[in-house]
């Protein structure tokens, strides 16, 4: 009985300012995978940005553990996060958002996300780790960025592509790390692991960083 105690009382002790140990955003733009969010203490609530483009009917839900275990979408659609509910629709389509969970009023946000420093309205990445889709970038700072796996075959490679139907694309013919149109594949010469890349839509130049 007292270990019963112990143990009700962990389950109950609070989680910081942000209600949950935890918390992570699933939904079309990760194919229902987890994409963590952050705890900013100050505010008391969970964020993070991300980019919902490739589908129609673009929407996602919070989940706690990422295991579906604990989650929470909306029925009402009154902006408060209910148990279990409904997926949480972005009516505004395809776009860069910050979206926030208050983990202890369950209220949320999605805002759309101003990127003035980024010129092309968007960029992908499409290369032997996707089978040639599309891996939407993320615009920081002025320059478009992306994390990636390279696994599998031996001749790794990617290209950029603004539109994500090949119309508007980038490579590399010299090898030189500035991104000529319509140019060749661009090889991963490190191997396969996790890659940092970025592409300044500016001056065309991109940087490939292994993890």
């Amino acid at each position: 009985m007292e270990m019963y105690r112990f143990r009700q009382m962990i389950a109950r002790r609070p989680a910081g300012p942000c209600g949950f140990r935890s918390m992570n955003l699933r939904g079309t733009h990760n194919a229902w995978n987890s994409t963590p969010m952050t705890c900013s203490a100050d505010a008391g609530v969970w964020e993070v940005k991300v980019t919902f483009s490739g589908t129609a009917n673009h929407a996602f839900k919070f989940d706690v553990h990422g295991d579906w275990n604990t989650n929470y979408g909306d029925n009402e659609r009154d902006d408060i996060g209910d148990p279990f509910g409904n997926d949480i629709a972005v009516s505004a389509g395809a776009g860069q958002y910050e979206v926030t969970f208050n983990g202890r009023s369950r209220a949320y946000t999605i805002i759309t996300a101003e990127t003035p420093a980024c010129r092309f309205p968007s960029l992908k990445l499409r290369g032997t780790h996707n089978g040639w889709d599309v891996t939407p970038m993320t615009c920081n700072d002025g320059k478009w960025q992306a994390n990636v796996e390279f696994r599998g075959a031996p001749d790794k490679r990617f290209k950029f592509d603004i539109h994500g139907d090949w119309s508007d694309n980038y490579g590399d013919n010299e090898g030189d790390f500035v991104g000529d149109s319509f140019g060749l594949d661009i090889m991963i010469t490190q191997g396969p692991g996790s890659y940092g890349i970025t592409f300044d839509d500016v001056s065309r130049a991109y940087t490939v960083t292994k993890q």
